[in-house]
């Protein structure tokens, strides 16, 4: 059964959208989808991995936010977003986009947690036009959105240097401790053994900066033990 929908204030016209920042579900692990333009400010705050859709083969990026599902180390007690920089998933909240007769129409995920019938923001004003918290989510989509084929062209170049291996995610210390499965990183040995010319190639392309970015958040690993 889906939960997404067309926003529409005649059907959706109660809800609210809950100013709590927490985008983790019960049972879920707990991560944000990441785009190219903000991993200088997403990699000082959080691990950034690689996961492999099952169904298209292609790779995700993605900051890991807790290793246990339901945790969350990025938002406090009281929902309040606990880093310097908000990535955009989390900005555009439970809003999406959908084709619809051939043009883009917003979505919401009604199970995403941050979807209220009580409490927080309306999402339509008095005159059933979006309100000011939808459309700064919304505005959040447009630049995530903005930013996919970018992101898309930097983990093909990733791929095709070979540069992804998996990734070893503890899930406490010490050598017994286990593992998260399934998550790929940046295999650092292989960065380092590029000949000049591969490592001139993804300079240009101003690839480079961003794997040596996506190799450091690794160690913000031990923020989430």
């Amino acid at each position: 059964m889906t939960h997404v929908a067309v926003l529409d204030p005649r059907t959706h016209g109660a809800l609210r959208l809950s100013p709590s920042l927490q985008v983790s579900s019960p049972g879920q692990l707990c991560m944000v989808a990441v785009v190219a333009k903000e991993l200088d400010r997403v990699a000082v705050e959080a691990p950034i991995c690689f996961i492999k859709d099952g169904q298209t083969g292609q790779f995700g990026m993605f900051a890991l936010l807790g290793l246990r599902p339901g945790e969350n180390r990025m938002v406090g007690p009281d929902g309040a977003w606990l880093g310097r920089y908000v990535p955009l998933d989390v900005r555009r909240g439970p809003f999406g986009l959908a084709m619809r007769d051939g043009q883009a129409a917003l979505t919401i995920d009604l199970a995403n947690p941050r979807v209220a019938a009580a409490e927080g923001e309306a999402l339509f004003d008095a005159g059933g036009q979006p309100s000011a918290g939808v459309r700064s989510a919304q505005a959040a989509l447009s630049e995530m959105m903005a930013g996919v084929a970018v992101t898309r062209d930097l983990i093909r170049a990733i791929c095709d240097h070979r540069l992804m291996a998996p990734a070893k995610i503890a899930l406490g210390k010490g050598d017994e401790a286990p593992t998260l499965e399934g998550w790929y990183a940046i295999d650092t040995k292989a960065l380092a053994a590029l000949p000049g010319p591969a490592l001139e190639a993804l300079s240009r392309q101003g690839y480079l900066f961003a794997i040596h970015l996506l190799a450091i958040s690794m160690i913000n690993l031990e923020r989430l033990i």
